[in-house]
């Protein structure tokens, strides 16, 4: 997404079908008067206590990522915490620009299930 205007990257943030994705304006006024869905705005920011356990949804998106929901916490290859979260998106099909995290190129790249 180097280069794309605002409005372009907001575009995708929309289309996302988990909450993977959100914004926030700089500008607070532009920010609290924004209608997406996505935007996220003072107050409704997830705020999760990463030692409350509670059971993990995991579903892998048909021809897409795998999405992660529940209170969890994502740890690195040593074992320390990255972030405290309720719902990510992890690349199946290898062609992110982001890793681990989906940012939607399979739609780009076509993937498509190994079974389809």
């Amino acid at each position: 997404m180097a280069g794309a205007h605002t409005e372009q990257i907001i575009d995708i943030i929309n289309q996302c079908p988990t909450k993977a994705l959100t914004f926030k304006w700089k500008d607070l006024q532009k920010n609290m008067a924004e209608q997406s869905h996505k935007v996220v705005k003072e107050g409704n920011e997830p705020k999760i206590h990463s030692d409350e356990a509670q059971p993990l949804s995991i579903q892998v998106m048909r021809n897409g990522p795998i999405l992660f929901s529940g209170k969890f916490k994502l740890l690195d290859d040593k074992g320390n915490e990255i972030k405290a979260m309720q719902m990510i998106s992890l690349c199946r099909c290898g062609h992110t620009n982001n890793p681990p995290y989906c940012d939607g190129t399979h739609f780009k790249q076509g993937f498509k299930d190994p079974q389809e």
